[in-house]
């Protein structure tokens, strides 16, 4: 744990694997993927500890992750080729959806209700989500081969680094965005 305005090390927590992304719920937990067990952990940051941890069978090699708040909802992109979308507060995966190969990043729209996957073998997914527990891909887009990274601006636009044109997805920030983008700015 990093103590933000000083930049000082707090802590160090054991999570028990190989942290590849994370995500904060905004009430104090912080979740991320364990690549090397295929599982997600949840971090009580107040009081510096691992509160629990659950599989994202049958993603394997979570590696990317976004978050939906108001639906309490985990998106894990795996290297599997599968999606694991997961309710934080059951601490399981309720749903999958498949992706292409190669994650790199993922993303959650609120307002479209679209999680997004980029991807090294040249695709973006776009999944929809119905329900918070119910996820179809409507679109994968064709975007450069092995060009996976992921970058989001506000207000939102999607983004992949290839060179091709991409449908662009456009919102106005919520008020939580709002508030993260001027707390990281200070």
């Amino acid at each position: 744990m990093i103590e933000p305005r000083a930049g000082s090390v707090i802590t160090n927590i054991p999570l028990g694997g190989k942290p590849e992304y994370g995500a904060s719920s905004g009430d104090g937990k912080v979740y991320a993927n364990l690549t090397d067990t295929s599982e997600v952990v949840e971090i009580d940051a107040n009081a510096a500890t691992v509160a629990r941890r659950w599989s994202t069978a049958p993603c394997k090699q979570p590696v990317a992750m976004a978050i939906d708040i108001a639906h309490h909802r985990l998106f894990s992109g795996c290297r599997s080729g599968v999606m694991a979308v997961s309710d934080y507060q059951a601490g399981k995966v309720v749903a999958t959806a498949p992706i292409g190969t190669g994650v790199d990043g993922v993303g959650f729209d609120a307002a479209s209700g679209n999680a997004f996957s980029a991807n090294a073998d040249g695709t973006l997914t776009v999944i929809h989500q119905g329900a918070p527990d119910q996820y179809n891909v409507i679109q994968t887009v064709q975007t450069a081969r092995a060009r996976g990274t992921w970058g989001s601006t506000s207000p939102i636009t999607v983004y992949s680094s290839s060179p091709r044109s991409l449908d662009r997805h456009r919102r106005a920030p919520t008020e939580e965005e709002e508030r993260c983008c001027r707390d990281h700015s200070r």
